[in-house]
């Protein structure tokens, strides 16, 4: 039986993730497929965690609107870094420890765009890009 993705996250990211006051807001875990979810929050950056089928996923939003989520990868092309990464693999321990290096590379950077302040202008950027890649991908 796989891990539990509240362990995940604990053993592969919170450790460095907390030093920019990241912390688990809410987490449930499924009986079935495997599915389960972690949603973390420092400051106005939130980081939603999930597992589906055993396939796990990266989401990012912004405390001011917690139900607004854009995928990794969106936000890997909105912040100008690639239009093709993001993270989703079954490797639930390598997609964390590349999130906790993505967020030590990149929190200023996050802060700033998921802030109340500025959000609303990051969410409509979001937007265009979630559309563009969708285009892309399915025409």
């Amino acid at each position: 039986m796989p891990e539990d993705l509240l362990g995940l996250v604990e053993s592969h990211l919170l450790s460095s993730a907390a030093q920019h006051g990241m912390r688990v807001v809410s987490h449930e875990e499924s009986g079935s497929f495997d599915n389960a979810l972690v949603v973390l929050q420092g400051g106005d950056v939130r980081v939603r965690v999930i597992r589906e089928r055993s396939q796990v996923f990266v989401d990012f939003g912004s405390s001011s609107e917690p139900a607004v989520w854009f995928d990794s990868a969106v936000v890997m092309e909105y912040l100008g870094l690639s239009d093709t990464a993001g993270w989703h693999d079954r490797d639930g321990a390598g997609v964390l420890k590349g999130l906790a290096d993505f967020l030590r590379a990149f929190w200023l950077e996050l802060s700033v765009r998921f802030s109340p302040a500025t959000f609303p202008v990051a969410k409509q950027e979001l937007t265009r890009v979630r559309e563009e890649q969708s285009v892309r991908r399915f025409g």
